[in-house]
């Protein structure tokens, strides 16, 4: 196990020093390509690699954010649509508005929210 360990960092710092790359995404691009052989002893190695359990730890959370992004689409477009702010035009009051400019201005605009009681539906 030992010099399975030994050959592998040797490669790794090998390639990195090779291709410019962060010895961190060597190990990602290792446990990737090895892992579906299912080597146990290369599994046993890697599984004591800081690196790799950070890389599979990542990828695993990735992987599951990827998984409910749609759900979680779905619920807030259901919520954007069920609470949109209303926009509600309210009736001219005389006594505020009394000039024609200002009449011309009307009808006076508010937002609402569609969870408070006086809300108007529309």
């Amino acid at each position: 196990m030992m010099i399975v360990s030994g050959v592998l960092a040797f490669v790794v710092s090998g390639l990195a020093s090779c291709v410019a790359m962060p010895e961190e995404k060597i190990w990602c691009v290792v446990d990737q390509v090895t892992r579906p052989l299912n080597i146990q002893v290369l599994e046993d190695v890697k599984l004591k690699i800081d690196e790799i359990i950070t890389c599979r730890a990542q990828k695993a959370v990735g992987d599951a954010i990827d998984k409910v992004t749609p759900e979680y689409d779905r619920i807030i477009e259901e919520a954007n649509k069920k609470y949109r702010p209303r926009y509600v035009e309210e009736p001219n009051d005389e006594k505020v508005c009394y000039t024609t400019e200002c009449k011309s201005l009307a009808p006076p605009m508010r937002i609402c929210a569609p969870w408070v009681d006086d809300c108007p539906k529309t």
